[in-house]
């Protein structure tokens, strides 16, 4: 994953957790709560000693409950606005929030250097009073121990969305390109492959394009959006094919009716921690300018929006563990 990517979709990672807790600014908890999100090494790490999204999100409100409670302003039970749920309409809002100044000073003025997510985490656990390190001492992590090794592979990179081959049937069915990228989610497979295989839950972690969800129910959702007089219907199938969850989306109106358009392929590998999420997305191009733009913009199109609708599975699934949606 490139410098960019990784400062991208950390702070859209941390700012979609300050909206979800409804804060007016992105704090330093918010930072290290988006680097749990973002799935890389950081979080695996930290998922392998039992620190979460779920758990590390209580004990951030905890810890500001004690912080207020030890400068003698209570916090009355009912007081504290109830966290918003996740999906990607949430995540994806135009909301502008700032850096408050300790998160800012971690962005821009430390000099730790934050090109991966394992020297992000160095920047916030800087001193033993930082927010970060009070909440990870709080989760119990031995935050000396962990910076040591985090020292260890600072300049490791992680990697990114990368071309893998496309499958020979597949590409019979006019797939031209695929893109594979591995995340770390602290959760269950069982947990993931509930979200992941819930025809109404479908909106809620990937981008459908529509204004109407015509259909949902029995393993596929029918979806149309329409541009003036262009209406265009997608149908949205699921497979199960032993552990992995196919997604197919196939176009059912108009010039490219009946052609298969996207299929996303998501396996799951129950790792120490949590679980391994593999996301294998094969596309297709239609028409002339879209044959031209693909080679160009594709990749980092697809890269990021695969690594958002990932971190969006994350934070549902912290959301489910914690009993938010019951």
């Amino acid at each position: 994953m490139s410098t960019c990517t990784h400062i991208w979709t950390w702070l859209s990672a941390a700012r979609s957790e300050a909206i979800l807790a409804r804060h007016p600014r992105i704090e330093e908890t918010d930072l290290l709560l988006g680097l749990l999100a973002q799935g890389g090494p950081v979080a695996r790490t930290l998922g392998a000693a039992g620190v979460g999204l779920a758990r590390a999100r209580s004990a951030a409100t905890d810890l500001d409950d004690a912080d207020l409670a030890g400068a003698n302003i209570p916090v009355p039970r009912g007081l504290r606005p109830r966290r918003l749920l996740v999906n990607l309409a949430v995540v994806q809002a135009d909301v502008d929030l700032d850096l408050a100044p300790g998160a800012e000073d971690v962005v821009f003025e430390r000099r730790g250097r934050v090109r991966s997510d394992r020297q992000a985490l160095l920047a916030l656990t800087a001193g033993p009073r930082t927010a970060s390190s009070r909440l990870l001492d709080r989760l119990g992590v031995d935050v000396p121990e962990l910076r040591r090794r985090l020292r260890a592979r600072a300049r490791e990179r992680v990697a990114g969305a990368r071309a893998v081959p496309v499958p020979q049937d597949l590409r019979r069915e006019g797939m031209e390109r695929a893109w594979r990228l591995d995340h770390f989610v602290c959760a269950p497979p069982e947990v993931l492959r509930g979200i992941l295989t819930n025809p109404d839950r479908l909106g809620q972690w990937m981008e459908l394009g529509t204004d109407v969800v015509v259909e949902s129910g029995a393993g596929r959702v029918v979806t149309e959006w329409h541009r003036g007089r262009r209406t265009v219907r997608l149908r949205h199938s699921l497979t199960c094919e032993g552990q992995s969850v196919v997604w197919r989306e196939e176009v059912l109106t108009g010039r490219w009716a009946g052609r298969l358009s996207t299929v996303r392929r998501i396996d799951l590998e129950g790792v120490d921690g949590g679980t391994l999420v593999r996301l294998t997305l094969l596309t297709r191009a239609f028409g002339l300018l879209g044959r031209v733009l693909a080679p160009v913009f594709g990749r980092r199109r697809w890269g990021f929006g695969m690594r958002q609708q990932l971190m969006v599975v994350a934070g549902l699934a912290a959301d489910d563990l914690a009993g938010l949606r019951r």
